[in-house]
Parts: C-alpha cells; sequence; structure tokens
C-alpha cells in the first residue's frame, strides 16, 4: 500500500454496509409490487391479443384462447376469454364449464359471476342468473356493473 493512505475506519464500513443493507430492505416491497404489475400487464396483453382477433372465425377465437389456458391454467382472465369465445361460437355449456372454473380460481372476482350470469339468461335460466349476480354483488359490492345487472334482473322479475 502507498505511503500515506490508509484503510477507512471498520465503523464506516459498517455503517455504510447497514446503510445499504436497509435501503434494500426498505426497497423489497416496491419491487416485488413491480413484479406483480409487470405479470399483471403481461396477463392482460395476452388477452388483449384473444380480443383482437374478433373479426377472425370463431374457431380461430377460441384455439387462441385454448393456447392461452393451456398456457396458463390457473388464469382466470384466461378462462373467461375462452369462455366467451366459446359463447360466440354457440358452446354454451362448454362456456359455462369454463366460466364456472374462472369462478372457482378468482374467487373474490365479480367478473367470472356476472359472465355465468350472461351465459344462464343465454340458455334459458334466470334464476341460476339472478343467483350469480347476488353473488358477484356479495363479493364486490362496489362493483356497479354487478349491481346495476342484479338491481334490471329484479325489476325484470317485477320486484322492486
Amino acid at each position: 500500500m502507498p505511503a500515506g493512505r490508509s484503510l477507512p475506519h471498520p465503523g464506516v464500513i459498517l455503517i455504510a454496509a447497514g446503510f445499504l443493507i436497509s435501503v434494500w430492505g426498505i426497497t423489497l416491497p416496491m419491487r416485488a409490487r413491480l413484479a406483480r404489475e409487470t405479470a399483471e400487464i403481461k396477463r392482460l396483453a395476452g388477452l388483449r391479443s384473444v380480443t383482437a382477433t374478433r373479426w377472425e372465425s370463431p374457431s380461430s377465437s377460441v384455439d387462441l384462447a385454448r393456447a392461452l389456458v393451456t398456457k396458463s391454467p390457473r388464469d382466470a382472465g384466461a378462462r373467461l376469454a375462452l369462455a366467451a369465445a366459446l359463447g360466440k361460437q354457440g358452446d354454451d355449456r362448454a362456456a359455462l364449464s369454463e366460466a364456472g372454473i374462472a369462478a372457482q380460481l378468482a374467487p373474490s372476482s365479480s367478473g367470472p359471476h356476472v359472465a355465468l350470469a350472461d351465459l344462464y339468461d343465454r340458455v334459458g335460466e334466470p334464476d341460476l342468473a339472478l343467483d350469480e349476480l347476488r353473488k358477484a354483488s356479495a363479493v364486490a359490492p362496489l362493483d356497479t356493473d354487478a349491481t346495476s345487472r342484479l338491481a334490471y334482473k329484479y325489476l325484470s322479475f317485477g320486484w322492486t
């Protein structure tokens, strides 16, 4: 070591290391949130690609939606996209099945219940549709879409 230079005091090194460790610890939740948001953005981009194929034939949108479900079978959004594609194709039984799976995968979301209600209305089961709208409103009471659909369903039955 050259003459005149000395090593920093060990206390300074410990303080600097402690500062760096605390900054790392403080930013850990923020970095985890950013990673979750990035994953959600990628998932939504995949769903947008499914909806971008509306002008294609129904079977190709079903194939694309099935590919998304195959890629991530635990993704409720992919299941709902497949249910929507199957519903457009006219396969209501399979669409109900996929929407039911989505409701099981996302129990705290009102979207699958609203989709199930629409499908039940389509197949002529208004009582089951009403039950699903009640579930959607119970899961997310501030969801204006689910609550307004429930109100309209009550009005359609003549209930005020």
